[in-house]
């Protein structure tokens, strides 16, 4: 199953509700999970008004294939 969430979906995720809870599930029992850049962007200006802490923070790991997250230090450059 392809499962391409839009951004209130992440949102519920990143609170950690009950939908968000839902939203893992379905998440984990997929085959391939798609996000698009604009939910991506949606994501990242909600977060951004919402004072809401970044990956960094957690030092959470990047996986990309653009060169330029070199920088960040933590992130998995995948090879085109």
């Amino acid at each position: 199953m392809i499962v391409l969430p839009d951004t209130s979906a992440l949102v519920e995720l990143i609170r950690g509700s009950e939908i968000g809870n839902a939203v893992l599930e379905i998440l984990e029992g997929s085959d391939i999970v798609m996000i698009p850049t604009l939910v991506l962007a949606e994501l990242a200006s909600f977060m951004k008004r919402n004072n809401m802490e970044s990956a960094k923070k957690y030092d959470a790991i990047v996986l990309t294939t653009d060169h330029h997250f070199k920088i960040l230090g933590n992130a998995i450059i995948l090879e085109k």
